[in-house]
């Protein structure tokens, strides 16, 4: 819904793919809304003539290495071409179920033509490439550009364009310059262009800002098993998301649900009001949250807010709560339990912790990925956390020994694990692991190597916190084991697999 006191700008709506109408917008310094469903283009005034002369038939994309380009509809005589406009390596054209359309050499110069196909990402191998993208169905534009290279040279120094890929019911937004013209144009699906001055409207919703899939900007990075699934669930929900990974081929899915991927952690934030991390180990956070020069903090907008996912280390959150507070920000520490199973189906506990208050703002967006608990200052997420992996360690351990010796005893494992479930010996971590267990289905909701880490930041905090000393046989017992998983070279299994350990000490 347009904000009270905005003024409309422009309404397009396209039905068809291929048809466009486009609208010139000149507005003082205001922040620009676009609100609708599609994908919208928005160019500069020295890049719109170009396209005035190809009849609107064409669209532009500028990719920097590694980059993925906005999934694409190809289809109804359209061909898509890819112009190689700086360097050269390797590159791929990925379609619908992983379908290799292209993978091949490129190098300055050369025009790759793509036949009528859905294409879900195209990915350049080395840093430093610069690709552009058009999709075109008019014969006299393709005639053109397949002959005469020149074309090509002449057009990619100032064919520089922004694709919004908005999905439906939710917003981009963006400031203009002092005088900066734009022109929009849909290439599919519609969209309302509205402004209001600076004076009038922010450009973000920080808390205490109610949050809504319409309004509030989310930012994740992290997209491994657990964070793919978790930032799946907010796409779902209409939230529009920004995401960077060090890894963008990892971001495919999340990307044909509309999330956005930018190249730093600086740019997520700068477009973010609520920034989610779930990341690998400390080191991760420190270098993504605090101490990079493209970090989260190094950009992130006052009254915003981070929250960390991984399973960290309580110091490091404190570091985090206090750096973010210099800042006029807030930070969150909320480890997860649960497993690639709670992430999937939205039952993950949500072990958060600082400002009280902060919490509870956040409740809409946790509770889309499980249920939240706040346990208290900051860094007591991370305390929490540590606690649960003892316990979860500590029952993996003996479900492990129990489905060994049941086995050397001569059970059916599984009419053993039906038996001893709904008695004292049953448990969450029981219901997730045994059956996996049995079937010796080791693939990772957590890594094991995460469990050594995990268990060593609890033996580690005690022998900090000299006043309050701990004596934690089982937790350094359940370290030394998946310290051995670790050694046998089975870090990248799940926690699941400790039972490995249990028969090769049985020699099994």
């Amino acid at each position: 819904m347009t904000p009270t006191a905005a003024k409309l700008l422009a309404t397009l709506s396209v039905k068809k793919i291929n048809c466009h109408l486009y609208a010139k917008i000149d507005t003082p310094a205001a922040d620009v809304v676009v609100e609708g469903g599609g994908i919208i283009n928005y160019l500069t005034e020295k890049d719109f003539p170009v396209l005035v002369e190809m009849g609107l038939s064409a669209r532009f994309v500028r990719l920097e290495g590694k980059a993925i380009l906005t999934p694409s509809y190809v289809v109804d005589g359209s061909v898509q071409m890819i112009y190689v406009a700086k360097g050269s390596g390797g590159m791929r054209v990925v379609g619908k179920e992983g379908k290799l359309i292209f993978d091949g050499q490129v190098t300055e110069g050369d025009l790759i033509i793509i036949p009528p196909f859905y294409v879900v990402a195209v990915i350049a191998d080395q840093s430093g490439m610069e690709l552009f993208s058009l999709i075109t169905s008019s014969k006299p534009v393709l005639e053109q550009l397949a002959g005469n290279m020149s074309v090509w040279k002449a057009m990619s120094p100032v064919v520089v364009q922004t694709v919004l890929n908005i999905s439906p019911r939710l917003e981009e937004r963006f400031r203009l310059k002092n005088s900066e013209t734009r022109y929009f144009c849909n290439y599919k699906g519609w969209c309302t262009v509205y402004s209001r001055s600076p004076a009038d409207h922010t450009m973000n919703t920080p808390y205490p800002t109610p949050i809504t899939p319409s309004q509030t900007r989310i930012g994740w990075i992290g997209t491994g098993v657990m964070g793919a699934a978790m930032a799946s669930r907010l796409l779902s929900a209409g939230y529009s998301l920004t995401i960077y990974a060090r890894t963008p081929s990892k971001t495919l899915s999340l990307q044909s649900q509309g999330a956005r991927l930018v190249h730093s952690p600086s740019e997520v934030a700068k477009l973010s009001d609520v920034v989610f991390t779930m990341l690998g180990h400390p080191s991760d956070v420190r270098e993504i949250v605090l101490e990079n020069p493209d970090s989260i903090l190094s950009s992130l907008n006052p009254g915003s807010v981070i929250i960390d996912h991984t399973s960290s280390h309580p110091t490091l959150a404190k570091q985090i709560f206090a750096a973010a507070r210099e800042k006029n920000c807030w930070s969150v520490d909320a480890p997860v339990s649960g497993g690639d199973i709670g992430a999937r189906d939205g039952k993950l506990a949500i072990l958060a912790a600082g400002d009280e208050d902060v919490v509870k703002w956040l409740s809409p967006l946790f509770n889309l990925m499980g249920k939240p608990s706040y346990v208290g200052v900051a860094g007591c997420g991370q305390s929490c956390k540590i606690a649960n992996q003892i316990t979860v360690g500590g029952s993996l351990l003996g479900l492990s020994e129990g489905l060994v010796f049941a086995e050397a005893a001569g059970l059916d494992k599984g009419r053993w694990l039906e038996a001893v479930r709904g008695g004292a010996a049953g448990s969450l971590a029981m219901d997730l692991f045994g059956e996996r267990m049995i079937g010796r289905d080791f693939r990772p909701g957590g890594f094991a190597e995460y469990m050594v880490k995990d268990l060593g930041m609890g033996l580690d905090v005690v022998e900090e916190d000299g006043d309050k000393v701990v004596a934690l046989p089982g937790a350094a017992l359940c370290k030394q084991l998946y310290s051995g998983m670790v050694a046998n070279g089975d870090g990248k299994l799940g926690t699941q697999g400790l039972i490995t350990v249990i028969e090769r000490i049985n020699g099994k």
